[in-house]
């Protein structure tokens, strides 16, 4: 009798139940706005002892206010609004190197960014390019739009102004022997580069591919100008006034693949595109050498290239303990100029005019391929091995310039060889890593007419712990060719370690040797060469790098952090170079914190003037705001 009321009662609260969750509301939509921020700005002093053209060429850095960093995240909450999330960045505002951007975004709608980059060079230092000035700025947009589930459509477009002023150098009068070349020739440039993109991206279980195209359209102008007195007789002005025009231009495509499923492990890549050049050339130039002259000169050229690229890696797992690993790579380029060219010389004192004119076809045919085969086992819960063979080849075929020269014209470089490597890892905190490989090709290089041969082993040991690490490496690649007479080997040893005592102190420390002996036997200096001289050039030297750095949060409102880097060159050229940086700050209240950074550069090139000693100080001053959830009903 007594489970009836029991019963009663159990079936009472939970109808009571159900009817309190048919009669409550759900909570008012979210409303208003969210934002958060953080930025640095300050004001930086300057004081450079010694070489102001080389610290602009290492630095370029200036005086006055700077907005080191800025972020903005905003998030919106109405009903229905056009976007959701806003996202700001900015760095370096006002310097050298400043970057920007922007994003708008609908979930589930879209994404759109805006990307904004500027970068400023000089060259300042003593030699033959003694002036540079050259500045980039590079605007892009994107946009994101999901089709679906696992389908996106992407699209993009992108414009790159380089504007700058060069001292180059030229030849003079091509009529006297020896030819004599002309220093710091005036040379403006200016090139517009637009691109745009269109794409999809697909994502499905194992496999997502994407398949995309684009359009290039390029524009460039460049001058050379000078005015001096006639080598051959200084009463006569020797001059020369060149404008070149020119444009590339066409479509382009690129697709890509990666399936992953069960062993089996396949990414494919392809790119492929077509290009028209077209260069109009023009000029003038005045000069005496059995007697006074002017020239004019007169050229077009149009052309089209193709370049097809394909490659991929395969990993299949034959044994749980055995993968089989390769590589392949293809590249296929060709291209064609037709050359139209007049130049015009009148001698207006004998008088006569001559008049040359060409009209040439250049073709470049390049064909690249190379694989590579590597099995890795697992011989030992610790030790992993592996060893493989790897083969390339390469074709290639230049115009010939000039007939009856020693030019390279065709060849053909063919190369094959092992590769291997180990991991051994005895303990969580030891491991042990090596790598060898006797084949491999740098890219295209015209002075190869037989086989070069190219040779890299390395080996790192390394102890993990939980407040440290310490780590040995060394590394050996050799590069050579007997008959184009070239080599290059660089040997680098390395130590490094880290040690974190605390959640409040870091400590890290480091130290590279770099051997390196480069010689390539070459006749080309500047365009032509005035002493076609077979010369030997390249480096041969040490450079030893020391660095070390501390991260200290001395208490909960004041951290210091700062690096050391001591580098020395000793061989064709010494140079020794000592950098010291200091960031201090001192947190004045939630959201604010005050600091200085102070950094002093001394470079000292042996037997050179461009020496200096230079510090910078920036006083900053950074804040984190965040509003929370305001505005809400």
């Amino acid at each position: 009798m007594k489970s009836v009321p029991r019963t009663a009662l159990t079936l009472g609260l939970i109808a009571s139940a159900v009817a309190a969750q048919q009669t409550t509301q759900p909570p008012p939509p979210q409303r208003g706005f969210d934002w958060r921020a953080n930025y640095t700005f300050g004001y930086r002093f300057l004081d450079v002892d010694g070489s102001k053209n080389r610290f602009d060429t290492d630095y370029n850095l200036h005086e006055g206010f700077r907005l080191s960093e800025l972020r903005f995240d905003g998030t919106i909450h109405t009903d229905n609004p056009v976007l959701d999330r806003i996202s700001i960045e900015g760095h370096d505002v006002a310097d050298p190197y400043e970057r920007a951007r922007a994003t708008f975004a609908k979930d589930g709608l879209y994404e759109a960014r805006f990307d904004y980059q500027r970068t400023r060079n000089k060259y300042r230092a003593s030699g033959d390019f003694n002036r540079v000035d050259r500045k980039e700025w590079i605007t892009g947009y994107g946009l994101e739009i999901p089709l679906g589930d696992d389908v996106e459509l992407t699209a993009g477009f992108s414009r790159a102004d380089r504007t700058g002023y060069w001292l180059v150098n030229r030849i003079g009068n091509r009529n006297l022997t020896p030819l004599v070349r002309v220093p710091g020739v005036d040379s403006p440039r200016h090139v517009r580069e637009d691109e745009a993109q269109l794409g999809l991206r697909f994502h499905h279980g194992s496999t997502s591919w994407s398949v995309g195209g684009d359009y290039l359209n390029q524009r460039e102008n460049a001058r050379w100008s000078y005015s001096r007195a006639a080598t051959a007789n200084p009463a006569f002005t020797e001059s020369e006034d060149t404008v070149s025009d020119s444009t590339l231009e066409g479509p382009g495509g690129n697709i890509s693949i990666r399936h992953t499923a069960g062993p089996l492990d396949i990414s494919l890549r392809g790119r492929g595109f077509e290009r028209q050049r077209r260069i109009v050339g023009r000029g003038s130039g005045t000069g005496f050498d059995t007697a006074q002259f002017n020239s004019t000169l007169q050229s077009f050229s149009e052309g089209a290239a193709r370049t097809y690229l394909v490659d991929g890696t395969i990993d299949y797992e034959l044994q749980p303990t055995l993968t089989l690993h390769s590589d392949l790579r293809y590249l296929d380029h060709t291209e064609h100029l037709v050359i139209d060219q007049t130049d015009t010389t009148v001698y207006p004192t004998v008088p006569t005019t001559a008049t040359v004119y060409t009209l040439r076809t250049q073709r470049t045919t390049s064909r690249r391929r190379e694989a590579s085969l590597e099995l890795e086992w697992q011989a030992h819960p610790a030790l992993w091995v592996s060893g493989g063979w790897g083969w390339s080849q390469e074709k290639l075929r230049v115009p010939d310039l000039e007939s009856g020269d020693s030019d390279f014209l065709r060849g053909t470089i063919v190369e094959e060889g092992w590769l291997g490597g180990f991991l051994w890892k005895p303990t969580a905190a030891w491991s042990l890593r090596g790598r060898y490989r006797e084949f491999g090709q740098g890219g295209v290089q015209l002075h190869d007419i037989v086989d070069h041969h190219t040779r890299l082993v390395s080996v790192k040991l390394r102890h993990q712990q939980d407040h440290g690490y310490a780590e040995l490496a060394a590394e050996h690649r050799r590069s050579q060719n007997p008959i184009a007479d070239s080599r290059t080997a660089n040997t680098t040893w390395s130590a490094s370690a880290g040690y974190n005592p605390s959640e409040k102190l870091s400590l890290t420390g480091s130290y590279a040797l770099a051997q390196i002996d480069s010689r390539t036997r070459t006749t080309f200096y500047f365009d032509p060469t005035p002493t076609p001289v077979s010369t030997l050039v390249g480096f041969h030297g040490d450079t030893h790098n020391w660095f070390g750095s501390v991260d200290w949060q001395i208490t909960e409102r004041l951290k210091c952090s700062a690096q050391g880097t001591y580098t020395t060159v000793s061989g064709d050229f010494e140079v020794d170079m000592l950098r010291v940086a200091v960031d201090a700050s001192l947190q004045l209240n939630r959201a604010g914190r005050i600091g200085l950074r102070v950094e002093q550069v001394d470079y000292d090139e042996h037997r050179n003037p461009d020496d200096y000693d230079a510090w910078i100080f920036f006083v900053y001053f950074s804040a984190e705001l965040n509003a929370g959830q305001f505005n809400r009903r």
